[in-house]
């Protein structure tokens, strides 16, 4: 099985769809980034989990949402574009995101399954990488915040997904 660790700022929007005012949180998702990240997932049968913040509200069980949470507005967003989410991680008291990762494969994935992690953020941290999931660093591709997943991200995420040894550092070319 084919899956996706999926955080959302900064991956399904970027600096432009995701902004400030005096103490409210003003979020939305490109529709551009949500169609480019269901096609990968299509292509390739790729299957959710849900590690960003926008988790909350979501129940760890059922996968149901309060309505009107950021987690509601994701998972309407995911299925619009067909994007089957098997699960979230757990919040843990440290909020460390590599661990909550980690975790989760353990408990929930089996060494056959193939991962990829997307996040604007570097997940892993020393502790994760000697001991628990050393190969964790090699599974992440990393997007930048004032891009998201962008089209470079979704050849790049292609590449991964098709074995290709040099697939984040691929060169992309737009016709």
């Amino acid at each position: 099985m084919n899956v996706i660790f999926l955080d959302v700022d900064g991956v399904l929007n970027d600096a432009e769809t995701l902004f400030y005012t005096q103490n409210h949180r003003l979020v939305d998702i490109s529709e551009q980034k949500l169609f480019l990240f269901g096609t990968l997932c299509k292509e390739y049968n790729c299957k959710v989990v849900i590690s960003s913040s926008w988790r909350y509200g979501m129940d760890p069980n059922t996968l149901e949402c309060r309505k009107g949470s950021d987690a509601y507005n994701l998972m309407e967003a995911l299925k619009r574009v067909n994007v089957e989410v098997i699960g979230r991680t757990e919040e843990t008291r440290s909020g460390d995101r590599g661990f909550e990762i980690n975790k989760y494969i353990k408990d929930h994935l089996s060494k056959d399954d193939k991962i990829l992690i997307l996040d604007d953020e570097d997940v892993t941290t020393d502790y994760m990488k000697i001991l628990l999931h050393p190969e964790l660093k090699d599974l992440q591709y990393q997007t930048s915040f004032s891009h998201g997943f962008d089209f470079t991200a979704y050849k790049r995420c292609q590449a991964y997904f098709e074995n290709d040894q040099n697939w984040k550092t691929k060169e992309v070319t737009f016709l």
